[in-house]
């Protein structure tokens, strides 16, 4: 009995021993995921470096003044939404704004191989029932959830504008009206803002992200297609400034900084016959078979993100066109425990890209992982303006004056 009772103890302590090491052994496994979901929270732009594009302390007027802001007081009113919901002065000079005749005229060169601006007979997307858009912060019904977006219009409602979206980096879990407010004022100092061109008058359009956080996505759903949040808020967004402001279809430009730029490169993949022209800094490509890999160092090779991209399907040659920036050996994902390369993913990107018809105009520079310094707002305004007329880009034959040297054109 005792010898029956003491093999007892003994088979008990084993399995106790045994339940021990496979919660010490599980422990282990939580804890490297959650390593690599605390490196994947600094994924695409961590919150120091989203905070040089914080100037959210000078909220200085209401985009519903018309005088302050320079815009026509015929425009829808936000004015009913909360005080705290104001956005800061533009901050722009009118000394900084590009000059338009630094870039080619597309729409007027005849052997550009373009036409006139042309929109698409049918809309691509509707717009929500009862909503209305205007100067300064909307909002709009997409499936039951009310989202907010901020619009700059131009000056002169009398031309159908192009239409203009900026989409910032994650910022942790920074407010996501800092976020827009930040972004939107970085890309005002740049000069890009809606009356910078007399040739390309445009609606500045800033989505307001949900704060999505690891794994769930970051600031922008930028997991998969389908199901998604941000793609059709984008899809009514547009539908609405098609109907309420008249704004170009045909016209639809982005420009986006890491998990900003992801979302576009997104969107781009879903609609490339609508998102032609955009400007993409140090993103990721998740339909492209080393980008993935690259995506998978970045949370220890454990995968946590469930990428389901639309295929980077192959388009007519020329007939949509990225700037893609990349940042040299340093431009890494932050926090990474292993070497995660976004100038290696833009790399194979822009390959990847130009095999499947698109142009790309790689801007390389070492400065790690921020926007390039030769980017200028006026060089991507040259940029979306030599996209602005229907047709392939004239880059397959031309360049950009103002291009610096940091820059090639590679065509399909």
């Amino acid at each position: 009995m005792f010898l029956n009772a003491g093999f007892a103890r003994t088979m008990v302590r084993h399995h106790d021993l045994d339940i021990e090491e496979r919660i010490v052994k599980r422990d282990i496994i939580r804890g490297l995921s959650l390593l690599a979901l605390a490196s994947s929270t600094l994924f695409f732009g961590c919150a120091e470096d989203f905070s040089e594009f914080s100037e959210t302390s000078d909220v200085a007027v209401s985009d519903t003044d018309a005088t302050d802001a320079g815009r026509d007081t015929a425009s829808p009113d936000s004015g009913d939404l909360p005080d705290a919901q104001q956005a800061p002065d533009s901050g722009v000079d009118a000394a900084t704004s590009p000059d338009a005749a630094t870039s080619p005229d597309a729409a007027s060169d005849p052997d550009s191989g373009t036409g006139d601006p042309g929109t698409p007979s049918t809309p691509y997307f509707e717009c929500p029932d009862g909503t209305t858009v205007g100067q300064g912060w909307n909002t709009v019904d997409v499936a039951g959830t009310e989202r907010t977006y901020h619009l700059d219009l131009p000056a002169d409602a009398s031309v159908p504008p192009a239409i203009v979206f900026g989409f910032h980096g994650f910022s942790g879990p920074g407010s996501p009206r800092d976020d827009t407010h930040g972004f939107r004022q970085h890309m005002l100092n740049m000069g890009i803002e809606p009356d910078a061109r007399a040739d390309l008058p445009f609606i500045l359009v800033l989505m307001e992200d949900t704060n999505l956080q690891p794994v769930a996505g970051l600031d922008w759903d930028i997991r998969t297609d389908d199901p998604n949040v941000d793609l059709p808020f984008f899809e009514a967004v547009v539908g609405c400034l098609v109907e309420h402001q008249a704004a170009d279809e045909g016209q639809v430009f982005a420009f986006g900084f890491s998990a900003g730029a992801t979302i576009a490169n997104l969107i781009h993949s879903k609609y490339p016959d609508l998102l032609r022209a955009f400007v993409s800094e140090s993103g990721l490509w998740a339909n492209e078979e080393e980008n993935l890999r690259i995506a998978l160092q970045a949370t220890l090779g454990f995968p946590v993100v469930d990428w389901q991209w639309p295929e980077m399907a192959p388009i007519d040659a020329g007939s949509a066109a990225i700037l893609l920036s990349r940042g040299g050996p340093n431009d890494l994902v932050p926090g990474a425990p292993g070497r995660a390369s976004l100038d290696e993913a833009g790399e194979f990107a822009r390959d990847a890209l130009v095999a499947n018809g698109r142009v790309v105009i790689d801007c390389w520079h070492d400065g790690g992982h921020t926007l390039h310094p030769e980017v200028t707002g006026a060089l991507m305004l040259d940029f979306f303006a030599a996209h602005a007329a229907a047709g392939p880009s004239p880059l397959l034959t031309e360049t950009i004056p103002s291009l610096p040297q940091s820059c090639t054109i590679e065509r399909p």
